[in-house]
């Protein structure tokens, strides 16, 4: 069996995750045995990214409701995330994006209450700053992407969060949506 560090690395931290969707780390070995130039960084990095990518295909297929699709691609999105910035070194605020979405609608799916986003900064530069504790309705949110933007200017990456929160009618009661 051909060995590569990041490879290695890769199986180390990733392949529980996808060993919890089928993937056996056998299989995965012997894929990456069968894959052009492994012994280059840069085609090992691209071979990973595609078994990411066929993960979240994998466990949306496996999904059996719209609540197991968002938790299965947040909890992917969070190991995605973290390959990109601890192995290659990258912002991936993109990633931070699609994982906060994913949060954030299955949230809203598992909550019976009508809920609103809070920006949480991580102090992370001035814009995120500028967002910290305000309120957003979730369609905003999801619609305008707020954290991970371009906007965010940390050469590490984003590191922000929403928190969501039950909206309050004139009363002070807990809005139902359910």
């Amino acid at each position: 069996m051909a060995s590569n560090k990041i490879f290695d690395r890769f199986i180390k931290g990733y392949g529980g995750t996808f060993e919890s969707y089928g993937f056996a780390i056998s299989e995965l070995n012997r894929r990456f045995e069968r894959c052009p130039n492994q012994g280059h960084d840069s085609s090992t990095r691209d071979f990973i990214w595609s078994l990411f990518q066929e993960l979240v295909l994998k466990a949306g297929q496996q999904a059996k409701t719209e609540y197991d699709l968002y938790k299965g691609q947040w909890i992917i999105y969070a190991k995605m995330l973290d390959y990109r910035r601890r192995m290659e070194k990258s912002k991936a605020n993109e990633i931070l994006q699609l994982q906060l979405k994913a949060y954030i609608q299955m949230s809203s799916l598992e909550s019976r209450l009508s809920l609103k986003c809070v920006v949480i900064s991580g102090r992370c530069c001035e814009f995120c700053d500028s967002l910290n504790e305000k309120e957003y309705n979730i369609a905003e949110v999801l619609d305008k992407q707020f954290l991970g933007s371009k906007n965010c200017t940390n050469d590490r990456g984003c590191n922000c969060s929403y928190s969501l929160i039950p909206e309050r009618g004139l009363d002070g009661s807990f809005i139902s949506i359910k």
